[in-house]
């Protein structure tokens, strides 16, 4: 079952402004390795469980891979690890 989320217009600014930081924080190399997308969808999920900080939403989107041997987004380094 899918459940849906509606954001309010100053909270899509908010996430919109995280996904923009979370991008630029990424070396070019890493840029041509990872999709916006991902990113988004990681902060995504995060808002949709009620976080509204733009640093946690900004690094919620660089932790997404921690399958892959403490690799965040695009194989970059996971934050605090």
């Amino acid at each position: 079952m899918r459940i849906e989320t509606y954001f309010d217009p100053e909270t899509v600014t908010l996430l919109r402004a995280a996904l923009d930081r979370a991008w630029a924080s990424l070396p070019v190399c890493q840029q041509a390795k990872t999709s916006q997308s991902e990113l988004a969808e990681r902060i995504l999920k995060a808002a949709a469980k009620g976080e509204r900080d733009p640093e946690r939403l900004r690094a919620s989107s660089m932790l997404g891979k921690a399958a892959n041997g403490g690799q965040g987004a695009g194989g970059y380094p996971r934050l605090g690890s």
